[in-house]
């Protein structure tokens, strides 16, 4: 490719995660990076993408800042489980994001 077509050439690398593996944010960052490697003067844009699932809030904190903390809540039976909470930054108030997938999903439901 010719090098100026490369200045002008803006990529966006909108992943989800892999269960059980990468998360979204950590799949934009490699396929970012292979992107760099081959047109070093492209602009490179990570918009990780995410469907409610494992990894939603670290997603929404790494878009809009804040920080993540584990908590203990309450799991479809009562018991305790471990859930992602996501406190958003920015001005005003503070939004938190809760991860339900932690308690809703399948391996949280207790099959009767």
């Amino acid at each position: 490719m010719n090098p100026s077509m490369q200045e002008s050439i803006t990529v966006l690398v909108a992943p989800t995660g892999f269960q059980e593996g990468l998360a979204a944010g950590e799949v934009a960052e490699h396929l970012a990076a292979g992107v760099r490697r081959a047109l070093p003067q492209a602009r490179v844009l990570r918009l990780p993408l995410i469907d409610g699932s494992e990894g939603f809030v670290e997603a929404l904190v790494a878009a809009g800042g804040g920080g993540v903390e584990k908590v203990v809540v309450g799991g479809p039976s009562g018991e305790p489980v471990e859930a992602s909470l996501g406190w958003l930054g920015g001005p005003g108030p503070r939004t938190a994001v809760v991860e339900a997938s932690a308690v809703a999903s399948p391996p949280a439901v207790p099959i009767t």
